[in-house]
């Protein structure tokens, strides 16, 4: 996506990074650690909000340690409704998760107990948090944001000149990590999966315009959405009224309204796979409309 005033907006958010030590700091400590600050926003933003780009830029380095001031700049298309804060709920996410690492100390939770939106974490030292639900499962079903934020002080280990890692936001201390605290930060305990994380969306009623159907077998139908797309039909019922004849008059340009699924791929680094989508229509919702809104009775 490029950057395009006319066609993109743009969600800022400013945070601070404090590598706690000498002023000055190894340039591969930094590089491979700023490196895991950023796939870690970029892969939250990605989960959240599929249809963006993310850029982090430094705008200000200071002094007194290492301090280094983060924009996360979240591009946005202008068709898109905009959506309040966007930026501002990826870096409250990004210190969810880091509170959530925080907390474990290297292991893995001794207990989750969920209760409507509310997550109770319970540590191996029965140390307890309180999460959003959303936050916590995303956390341990997919393994990216664990590894990453690893990742993030696994170069901080080795560095003896830094004594911790601050993160700042709206003039406070919001994550404060102390370096006899980077081993458990760097150790990953959430596995790794070898395939893709898959994220489904579901879109309740759409109509779809119909390119291409299968009256006979059971490939997928093209459809127009925003692009053209391949669909599963899963209406086994829809599916059998077609292929026996008692629905006709399916052609391209008619409207089919749909309960509509959308997975969604994500690589390892936990950012979207662009074009991998998959389509599925679960359920076709009612009758089939013809141009100039003559419609086609189903009988259901």
């Amino acid at each position: 996506m490029k950057k395009d005033k006319n066609k993109f907006n743009e969600s800022k958010c400013n945070f601070i990074l404090k590598y706690e030590g000498k002023d000055e700091i190894d340039a591969e400590t930094l590089s491979f650690s700023l490196n895991g600050v950023v796939k870690t926003i970029k892969s939250i933003t990605s989960n959240e909000y599929p249809d963006t780009h993310t850029k982090l830029k430094i705008i200000n380095l200071g002094r007194g340690s290492f301090a280094i001031t983060l924009s996360t700049v979240i591009y946005y298309a202008t068709a898109l409704l905009p959506i309040a804060n966007m930026a501002l709920n990826v870096i409250d996410s990004y210190l969810a998760y880091m509170q959530i690492k925080h907390h474990l100390h290297g292991q893995q939770p001794k207990n989750i107990k969920y209760e409507n939106n509310n997550a109770k974490i319970i540590n191996r030292d029965n140390g307890t948090i309180i999460e959003n639900v959303y936050i916590t499962k995303n956390y341990f079903v997919n393994p990216t944001i664990d590894n990453l934020i690893s990742d993030t002080f696994s170069p901080l280990v080795k560095d003896e000149d830094r004594t911790g890692l601050q993160i700042q936001y709206g003039n406070k201390t919001k994550i404060d990590i102390s370096k006899d605290e980077f081993n458990n930060m760097a150790t990953p305990i959430v596995e790794k999966e070898n395939n893709y994380r898959k994220k489904g969306s579901i879109i309740e009623n759409i109509e779809l315009a119909l390119k291409k159907p299968d009256l006979l077998g059971d490939s997928k139908w093209s459809f127009i959405l925003d692009k053209i797309i391949e669909a599963e039909i899963e209406d086994k019922e829809f599916l059998d009224k077609v292929h026996s004849g008692i629905i006709r008059n399916l052609y391209a340009g008619v409207k089919i309204p749909v309960k509509l699924r959308i997975e969604h791929e994500f690589n390892e680094e936990g950012l979207l796979i662009k074009d991998a989508e998959k389509y599925f229509v679960e359920k076709v919702n009612g009758d089939i409309i013809e141009p100039q809104d003559r419609q086609i009775k189903l009988d259901f």
